[in-house]
Parts: structure tokens; C-alpha cells; sequence
């Protein structure tokens, strides 16, 4: 069993008892929304006078005007949605006219959103959130944190003559990822040299990311040290102007070499809990709130959280084992970073065009991802503390079944010999094995692997759900995976490339659906192109996407969920383990004073969860008439199922398969058998 929580454990009760009579079947909830501001003294920070910022203090940029504006009663409507799709995530509000927010609110401004269930935990924020105190706990309901992007007011007429007013606020998180860094090499007269060198020049310590294969060889940087350093470099202290340069007349970067970049007010970096900063001048940072989870994520099986109020026993449950993490210093201060012990595929040159022109933060860490097998992403997310902190977690695609080996060994690929033959004067094409590199590849070699199965997953009672809508699409299918290297170098062989790594084909499948290709090329050092890391890459991603096509996607609604649930996790429905793409909370408020709080997941990769060992097609659903029968409404007809029914398709090597005696009706839920012979 992998880690798992009980969402029900939310309201207080448990949901998967033994004992089939204390299985609950009502929930009682009363929904609230709070939203909290916190508004800054000098909206403007221009003088036009002056020509230039009125202070010269950073302090200055990030004093608060009066306490925080607490928002409860005026939320007509609020919605909070974070996808892994998009880094930046949004909040939507609609606000009655309690006040002016037109003058009380002004774009970045930083703001802060709660839904949850109960009047009690209602109460319990305002109370802390009027205090300063930490509101960041697993069961909190801390659903967004950023900075206000829009504040609109709307004044409606009606026939009648009743105006109504209206205010709308729209805000967004992770912007700071946004931020664009600009660097021009030729300002300064020797910015031109080998990429180790160029790179060098951006900062005092940025060689330190540069390393040297084992042969001495081209520099490169790896994927699990330069996400993290350019976080702390472009948050944390910062890159000193004109480092490496002379002349000290120009500066090179803009929005880089200022240590003081992105300092949050302390009020609230205080509500997650951070009471400290790591700027020069004690301030917080960026950096400081949010966490780095980073690596192969690798989970023990076996641990269910218990619904405590602090939430610990949730953290350890969705955080990955490894993690250079005690509770006596939980998070190295410098970068928040959570690093796992395995780390993830991927070596980049460091070559110049990285960086001219402008570029946003985001854009420059995604040129050291390799997505191909890597994916990167932003969320509200409990720590090992349980605590929910804004965290940008970098990892491998954690989709790999239980069926893959970790032990991968290389093909060893055939050419054409063309040898001459003394004796006759002609050539001889015939087949032979040719190790392309020295025998060293093909020996089997250890893949770090994040199973499907093993993440984390959140438990969806029956009773939680509103609507399910779950199946399949053919446009999921793939056939054939290609992905090779590209290094941007001259001297590339992309042939040699192709050659040593053939693309890996379904060729049945070919057959009877055509060509359906997987095509990727990734971005990286001439270590990764020779020594055939596009191997590696095919091996992992042909597991994923052979059959992808026959995977649950889909939709689910549910009732308000209080803890932070967050897309990069699994949830377990009826039997069913799905990966949450997008998350999406939603509070009304009506005209006749009811409240409602909802929650609906954008599902993919939906698989069973009781997996026969070494069977491929005991992954998928559709392969037992019990298949998602949970929750189902009114039969549209009776139907009776044959107990001989084959639970999965005739393996190979089966003479005569044996064959269902009903008929399949295609218009029957999952394609339930009937019996042709049954009443209607």
C-alpha cells in the first residue's frame, strides 16, 4: 500500500473503516472564504521630480500602509486554480461593495486566500491572521499566495432602476519566476571567450556550477545543481555588477545584480511561518519562502497519514524519503532546498546564448530541465513539516510502471561491415555486432526510477464526490518514441547518435493504427550524446507512453477540500490511481445566504491499482466488469455477468483463448457484459 491520506479525515471522520456500518454517509460542512491583503505605503515608487526611485532605501519599497485588509463577508465568489501545466497560478475573486477596493487595493499588492469547511477553523484564522501568527498548517486551508494583478470595479443599472456595484480582483503566483534578467556581453570588450569562461563572468561563484567530465573534457552543468543556484543567484544574494570586468563603467544585467531583488514584508512571510530573512540587510527574500524539492523522488510503502492538526504525519507521508532534511534545522536557509538522494538525468553546455538578450528566470531553468524525462512545476505544497509552503519542485517524470527493470543494459547496435576481401576484390556487407563505444555503455547500468504506484495519493471516498468524468481518448496513442541529443556543437554526429539509439517501435500497433510518433530532441552536453543517454531517455519514456492511450483521463468534482491537496499527486478512486494535473477551488456565495466550497481535479494517467505483477495489461482499467462501480447511479438496464469471463486478454503463447458467452454492449458504462437472454 502506498503512502496515503484519508481526505475524509478533513471532517473528522475516517472513511475506510473494517467495519462496514461506521463507513459514514453525510458530510456536514459549512463553507467560508477569507482573503487577506496586504497593501503597500508607496504603490508608486517613481519620482518624476527626480528621475529616479524616491529612495535609495530597499526598506522603503515594501513598507506596509495600515494592518492587513481582512476580507470575509464581502466575498461574493473566489477561485483559486494552480496546474502543472502553467507555473503561475490564479485567483479570480468577486467582492460586494463593503468598501472602496478600487482605492484600498492596488496591482502588486500581496494576497492570500483561505477556504475551508468549518466556522470554528473560520474563526481560528481571522484570530491569527489578526495577530500575525502562522495560518500555513495542513489543515488551514491555505489555497493561494501572491500578488494582485487587476482590480476592476462594475457598476450595473438595472430596468428598473437598482444599481448594483461590484468589485473583481485578479492575482497571480509564482510571477516571480517571471521576472526577466537581461545581459548584454557587449558592453564590456572581453566578453567574448569559450562558454566556461563567459559564464564565469556573471558572477563570483557561478564557476563553481561549471564541472569537467572525468576525461577532462567539455565543461557542462547538471540538471540538479543549476536550477537551485540560479534560484539563489537571481533571489538570494544576487550577481555583482561588472564582475570580472575592469572598467566598472557599465553594468552588464539588469534585474540580476541587485541583492535586494524580490524582499518580501516581513508581515508576510510571517503568516508561512518564516520570521527570519537571508538578505544583507535581514530581509526577506524570495528565496526564503519558497522551498526546492528536487531529485528522484522514492517513497517507502506502507505509511498513512493520521489527522492531526499539525499536520507532521501528512508531511512525511507526501514528501519523498531521503530528503536532506532533520527536524532540528529543516531547510538549509540559503535556497529552502529539498534534495533527494537520487538525481535526475540531464548534462547541458554552458553556452553563451543562454543568456543574451532578455530572457524570465523560468525560461532560462527550463534550458537545464531535459523534459523529456524531467518535469518542473509550481504549488502550494506541505513540506516535511507539514507545513504549506510555495515550492517549485523539480523531478523525473514519476509515470514509470512497476514492470520496468531499474537495470537497463544497452542494444548493442549492428552495422554494415565493409571489409575488402583480398581474395575475390569485393566487398562484404554482411551484419555484425560493432560496439560503438569501447564496451563501456553496454554493460548494464542502474536507472533511478519514480514508480506510478508508489506516490503519495489522496484517498476520494465515494461520498466526497459531486460528478465523475473519467475515460479514454485514441489521441493519447503512441507507437514509436524517438528522442535524441542535440549539443549545438558543429562536430555532432547525429547519425552515429541514431545509429547507437534506434527509436523504440510498437510495430503491431503500427500495423493496424499507422505511424503515431513520440518525437522529442533534447539540449544537452556531448557526454550525454556519445555515452547514449538517448537510450536511457527512450527506455523510460516508452514505458510511459506505450498504451497511453488506454489510460483513465478525465475530471472530478468533489466537495471543498480543506487540506492542501495539489496537482503532482495521485488520488485513489474506486480502485484507480490517477495523477492530478490541475486543481481548481471554488467558493459562492449567494443572494439567499448559502455558502458553497467545491473542488474539482483535472485527472490523467489513470491506471488499477491492484496490478498484476509482470502483466501489461492488468495496468489498465476495463479489464474487470467491477472495474469504477463505485458511486454509480441507476442501471439503465438488468444485466447478469458470466463468471467465466476472462479477467484479461489471452497471453501469448495460449492456443485458444477462451471466449466470453454474452454480449459486450458498447453503450453500457466501461462496457459491461450482458446477458443477451436477461429480461428488459
Amino acid at each position: 500500500m502506498s503512502r496515503s491520506y484519508d481526505i475524509l479525515n478533513d471532517f473528522g471522520l475516517t472513511g475506510y473503516s473494517p467495519d462496514p456500518a461506521a463507513t459514514p454517509d453525510s458530510l456536514s460542512v459549512t463553507a467560508h472564504a477569507i482573503m487577506v491583503i496586504w497593501r503597500y505605503r508607496h504603490p508608486i515608487t517613481y519620482s518624476r521630480s527626480k528621475g529616479t526611485s524616491f529612495s535609495k532605501n530597499p526598506i522603503d519599497s515594501i513598507r506596509l500602509r495600515d494592518k492587513p485588509l481582512i476580507i470575509v463577508e464581502d466575498v461574493q465568489s473566489l477561485q483559486v486554480v494552480t496546474s502543472k501545466g502553467n507555473h503561475v497560478g490564479q485567483m479570480n475573486a468577486t467582492l460586494f461593495p463593503g468598501a472602496n477596493y478600487i482605492t484600498e487595493v492596488f496591482p502588486g499588492d500581496w494576497v492570500a486566500a483561505w477556504m475551508v469547511n468549518s466556522t470554528e477553523k473560520a474563526k481560528s484564522l481571522f484570530e491569527r491572521l489578526q495577530n500575525g501568527e502562522a495560518c500555513n498548517k495542513f489543515l488551514d486551508g491555505l489555497k493561494f499566495m501572491g500578488r494582485m494583478t487587476s482590480v476592476r470595479t462594475r457598476i450595473v443599472q438595472r430596468p428598473d432602476g437598482i444599481r448594483t456595484t461590484n468589485y473583481t480582483m485578479n492575482a497571480a503566483s509564482f510571477t516571480e519566476f517571471d521576472a526577466s534578467i537581461y545581459y548584454e556581453p557587449y558592453f564590456a570588450s572581453q566578453a567574448v571567450g569559450i562558454a566556461s569562461e563567459w559564464l564565469q563572468k556573471t558572477g563570483s561563484k557561478i564557476n563553481e556550477l561549471i564541472k569537467k567530465d572525468s576525461k577532462g573534457g567539455n565543461p557542462s552543468i547538471t540538471v540538479n545543481d543549476a536550477i537551485p543556484f540560479f534560484v539563489s543567484a537571481f533571489f538570494g544574494a544576487g550577481v555583482p555588477k561588472n564582475q570580472g570586468f575592469s572598467d566598472g563603467t557599465l553594468d552588464q544585467t539588469r534585474g540580476l545584480d541587485d541583492p535586494n531583488v524580490f524582499i518580501v514584508p516581513s508581515e508576510v512571510g510571517k503568516i508561512i511561518g518564516v520570521t527570519e530573512g537571508t538578505k544583507a540587510n535581514g530581509a526577506v527574500g524570495w528565496h526564503d519562502v519558497c522551498n526546492i524539492l528536487q531529485g528522484v523522488q522514492k517513497y517507502q510503502l506502507g505509511s498513512e497519514a493520521s489527522p492531526t492538526e499539525d499536520g507532521s504525519k501528512a508531511g512525511f507521508v507526501f514528501n519523498p524519503d531521503g530528503l536532506n532534511w532533520a527536524s532540528a534545522s529543516p531547510i538549509n536557509k540559503d535556497t529552502r532546498r529539498l534534495r533527494c538522494p537520487q538525481d535526475m538525468l540531464g548534462t547541458f553546455l554552458p553556452s553563451p546564448p543562454q543568456f543574451n538578450g532578455q530572457r524570465t528566470v523560468w525560461a532560462i531553468m527550463q534550458q537545464y530541465l531535459n523534459p523529456a524525462v524531467n518535469e518542473m512545476y509550481c504549488a502550494l505544497r506541505a513540506g516535511p513539516t507539514g507545513d504549506v509552503m510555495p515550492t517549485l519542485v523539480v523531478r523525473q517524470l514519476p509515470f514509470t510502471s512497476g514492470i520496468l527493470d531499474e537495470a537497463y543494459r544497452p542494444k548493442t547496435p549492428k552495422v554494415a561491415n565493409r571489409s575488402v576481401k583480398k581474395d575475390k576484390g569485393v566487398q562484404d556487407f554482411s551484419d555484425f555486432e560493432v560496439d560503438l563505444t569501447d564496451n563501456l555503455v553496454t554493460q548494464p547500468r542502474t536507472l533511478a526510477l519514480t514508480r506510478f504506484t508508489e506516490l503519495p495519493r489522496w484517498q476520494l471516498h465515494p461520498l466526497l464526490i459531486k460528478s465523475v468524468d473519467l475515460g479514454r481518448s485514441d489521441a493519447l496513442r503512441f507507437n514509436f518514441v524517438h528522442i535524441y541529443g542535440e549539443t549545438g556543437l558543429a562536430a555532432q554526429d547525429r547519425t552515429a547518435y541514431i545509429v547507437r539509439d534506434p527509436p523504440i517501435a510498437d510495430d503491431m500497433d503500427i500495423i493496424r493504427s499507422g505511424l503515431r510518433p513520440y518525437m522529442a530532441t533534447v539540449n544537452c552536453s556531448p557526454q550525454d550524446a556519445t555515452m547514449r543517454k538517448a537510450g536511457d531517455w527512450m527506455y523510460i519514456v516508452s514505458d510511459i507512453v506505450m498504451g497511453q492511450h488506454l489510460t483513465l483521463t478525465g475530471t472530478v468534482e468533489l466537495v471543498g477540500i480543506q487540506s492542501p491537496i495539489c496537482p503532482g499527486d495521485n488520488v485513489e478512486l474506486d480502485g484507480h490511481i490517477l495523477h492530478i494535473e490541475t486543481v481548481s477551488h471554488s467558493f459562492n456565495a449567494s443572494g439567499t445566504g448559502a455558502f458553497t466550497f467545491s473542488t474539482s481535479l483535472a485527472l490523467s494517467h489513470g491506471v488499477k491499482a491492484e496490478q498484476a505483477a509482470g502483466g501489461d495489461f492488468s495496468l489498465y482499467s476495463g479489464t474487470s466488469v467491477d472495474d469504477l462501480m463505485a458511486g454509480h447511479g441507476t442501471e439503465s438496464r438488468d444485466y447478469t455477468v458470466n463468471p467465466e469471463r476472462p479477467e484479461s486478454p489471452p497471453v501469448e503463447g495460449t492456443e485458444t483463448p477462451i471466449k466470453p458467452s454474452v454480449k459486450v454492449d458498447p453503450t453500457h458504462a466501461f462496457g459491461h457484459a450482458v446477458d443477451p437472454n436477461a429480461k428488459r
